[in-house]
C-alpha cells in the first residue's frame, strides 16, 4: 500500500478547511471529520485528481450542491484561497 498515490499536501488543505476556524460559526457543526488514516487520504486525493477533470458545467454544479449544503465551509475554501494568492503575489 506504499505506492498508492496520496496527494499529502491537497489531503492537509481538506483538513484545514474542515477543522479550521477562520469563518466557522460554531453553532453550524453538519460536517462530519475525516478520518486520518491513509484508505481516507487515498480517497481524498483520487477524489482531487476526479475533479480535475470536470468541465466548467460540472464544477458549477458541485459548487451549487456545496454551497446549499456547506456555505460555511465554502467561504473557509474561499479565504483559503485568497490567502494562498495573497502570499504568491506577495513573494
Amino acid at each position: 500500500m506504499s505506492d498508492a498515490y496520496i496527494n499529502e499536501e491537497f489531503c492537509d488543505r481538506v483538513d484545514r478547511v474542515v477543522d479550521g476556524d477562520l469563518l466557522r460559526d460554531d453553532s453550524w457543526k453538519f460536517w462530519e471529520r475525516f478520518d486520518n488514516d491513509q484508505l481516507e487520504r487515498m480517497n481524498l486525493s483520487e477524489l482531487e485528481r476526479r475533479f480535475g477533470n470536470f468541465s466548467k458545467y460540472d464544477f458549477a454544479a458541485a459548487v451549487l450542491v456545496a454551497t446549499e449544503n456547506y456555505p460555511f465551509m465554502v467561504m473557509q475554501i474561499l479565504a483559503e484561497y485568497i490567502e494562498r494568492k495573497g502570499k504568491k503575489n506577495n513573494e
